[in-house]
């Protein structure tokens, strides 16, 4: 479907960044480009007019520009086919009508939302990069041995604490002329990957080799065809190997579209899924509107947290601006579509003229997004993406890694969304999985970490209940540490009390219980454990597990008779009622390849509600759907559910 020129007149977004979410929108002859004779388009072509290959496409669609009477300023060859240029307002209905052109746009107008000693910020600090020993931060030296595209308004080349490879400037003048003359390029490069030198500050993959893409202009105005220049020219070197880009990170407000690529997109959209398709994990800022944002599902979105000392627990006092430590930024936009949280508040990163400087949005948070994904490929010792396959395999690393809401290193987010908080120090980048509590006074703290067990369990089975005891405290402990298991619903002990010899700081245990649900009453059953130790703050934690008992049955496999609704879209998240017989509680269903199943609730033995979520490279068709009994027998039904 071609999209409308009407959606484009007049069009202006805000910032992804700033000090001051609620500035103004800039004003001014320059800001939509659109004159009284000329109108400033953004046309894609038909891409089966492409001969092939990044030089030969880019002088096609020049070629194609003066045919069509357009004055172009970019060709594109790589990431789309298509150009930017000037034509004459009266020829905009013709262009078109042009059989050879896919979609045309207005160009719109977007902005971005010396010390002594080395400084860890906050953020890099929060998200734990200093701890992560792959980044060797503290080891005046560590250097990622990668490439990072920073598409935003240059970079200060001659900075001191920054590794600048090279660059190309797409905002008007000569292409080699992608020095920063705001700050706010070299600041998001900064939080990327400033060296770790003993000066000024540190990045999360410190040393990554920066490549500046200009795309704004030094006062901060970004024209949607120099950014599509821009991410094709970061296109074209990745596929050409003259640059293996790990990622590129956009901090510049974009429109909403939560829809896959379909040919159809934005210029800007389809730009950026040309490049996701060469291998390039793409970060981009959520927005600084404060509102529900619909961000293109190809990339990483971003939202930013405040945190102002580095730490969990939400203790740390305001600094530049006034919200709450530890919770969504109050000019954050956030959403189902956003996938990630990362500090953007009050971010002291470099400068140009060498300088550094302390600024907050959405563009903040999303570099250390970025550097996180150069970390990953530096502490497994893996190359780059070359498919958008890889890519979403990279970016299940980083979402996987990820810390929930709940969990006591996260943040809060009181609006009630889901992001994650980054984090960089799991298993996943070689780390050990701590965060810093800022804690320096001897504290003991033991603390129920888990309680596993199955979640449904046939009424006379033996069932294996493990509870995880860690000591979070930073004293060690050498007094018996008692365990005991109760099933609550009952009220009956399980088995006898455990005991563990004492922990040392950080150290954990686990500790196994067998109980026996001969005679236990069928339903759900809530399983509490709880330790025998007084901690400093006078309290004995607990933890606890639901097991459903089933009676004994025939033991007949499962059988899957319908699936309502019976089909989704890519990208679309539905919950499938699963009709059939003999289902089991704890019961799994499997909808096949790329459909993500996020939760399986047991209605009946005749009935499971199904939650999942179709992701955006499903392959389309009838899919079987298989479900799963906890004791192992399985059932399916050929083509009970359609991926559309």
């Amino acid at each position: 479907m071609r999209r409308s020129l009407a959606t484009f007149l007049g069009a202006v977004m805000l910032v992804s960044c700033g000090d001051d979410a609620s500035s103004p929108e800039p004003a001014g002859p320059e800001l939509s480009r659109i004159g009284a004779q000329t109108a400033q388009v953004l046309v894609v072509l038909d891409p089966t007019f492409a001969p092939g290959g990044h030089a030969a496409n880019q002088s096609r669609a020049l070629e194609m520009a003066a045919e069509m009477g357009v004055s172009a300023r970019h060709g594109f060859g790589t990431a789309v086919f298509g150009f930017a240029g000037s034509v004459p307002a009266g020829r905009l209905e013709a262009l078109s009508r042009d059989p050879r052109v896919a979609s045309v746009e207005l160009e719109e107008v977007f902005t971005y939302a010396a010390q002594a000693g080395q400084e860890v910020p906050t953020g890099v600090d929060r998200i734990e990069a200093d701890r992560n020993p792959a980044a060797g931060i503290g080891g005046d030296g560590g250097v990622v041995n990668l490439d990072v595209a920073v598409i935003d308004g240059g970079i200060d080349g001659d900075h001191p604490d920054l590794n600048v490879a090279g660059g190309a400037n797409f905002a008007g003048g000569p292409i080699g002329n992608w020095n920063d003359g705001g700050g706010h390029g070299t600041h998001v490069a900064g939080t990327i990957g400033a060296l770790d030198n003993g000066i000024g500050v540190v990045g999360v993959a410190p040393g990554v080799r920066l490549w500046a893409v200009k795309v704004c202009k030094n006062g901060g105005l970004c024209f949607n065809g120099d950014m599509v220049a821009g991410i094709d020219w970061v296109a074209a070197q990745k596929s050409s190997g003259a640059v293996d880009f790990a990622a590129a990170n956009m901090s510049i407000s974009t429109s909403d579209d939560a829809e896959v690529c379909d040919g159809s997109s934005g210029a800007v959209h389809e730009a950026i899924c040309g490049l996701v398709g060469s291998g390039v994990v793409f970060t981009l800022a959520a927005g600084n509107d404060s509102r529900v944002k619909q961000a293109y599902p190809e990339v990483l979105a971003v939202s930013a947290m405040a945190d102002f000392d580095g730490l969990p627990g939400g203790l740390g006092s305001a600094t530049c601006r006034s919200d709450q430590d530890e919770s969504l930024a109050g000019f954050s936009n956030w959403g189902a579509s956003v996938d990630i949280a990362a500090p953007g508040v009050c971010i002291t990163s470099t400068w140009t003229g060498g300088g550094y400087n302390t600024i907050s949005g959405t563009s903040m948070a999303a570099p250390h997004v970025a550097g996180a994904v150069a970390l990953y490929l530096h502490a497994n010792s893996v190359a780059p993406a070359q498919n958008a396959s890889g890519v979403d395999n990279i970016e299940s690393k980083i979402l996987g890694s990820a810390l929930p809401q709940s969990d006591p290193c996260s943040y809060a987010n009181e609006r009630g969304s889901n992001e994650p908080m980054l984090f960089v120090n799991g298993a996943a980048f070689g780390g050990d999985g701590s965060c810093d509590t800022g804690t320096t006074d001897p504290v003991t703290d033991i603390a129920i970490v888990s309680v596993s067990a199955p979640s449904a369990a046939t009424q006379g089975d033996a069932v294996n209940v493990d509870v995880l005891v860690r000591n979070v405290g930073n004293q060690n402990v050498v007094d018996d540490i008692v365990v005991s298991l109760h099933d609550d619903t009952d009220g009956a002990p399980i088995g006898i009390p455990q005991t563990v010899a004492g922990l040392g700081a950080g150290a954990q245990a686990t500790v196994s219980f067998s109980w026996d649900t001969n005679g236990a009453s069928l339903g759900g059953h809530a399983l509490t454990a709880s330790q025998a130790f007084t901690d400093d703050d006078d309290t004995n934690d607990a933890g606890s597990t639901t097991v459903t008992l089933n009676a004994p049955g025939s033991g007949g496999a499962p059988t899957v008779a319908a699936c309502t609704p019976a089909s989704a879209g890519l990208n679309q998240q539905v919950t499938v009622t699963v009709a059939g017989s003999d289902f089991q509680a704890g019961a799994s269903a499997d909808f096949g390849e790329r459909v993500n199943v996020q939760n399986v609730t047991f209605v009946s033995s005749s009935e499971l509600a199904v939650r999942l979520k179709v992701q955006r490279r499903a392959a389309p068709g009838p899919r079987d759907v298989t479900v799963t009994n906890p004791d192992g027998q399985s059932g399916s039904l050929a083509g009970c559910f359609t991926v559309n």
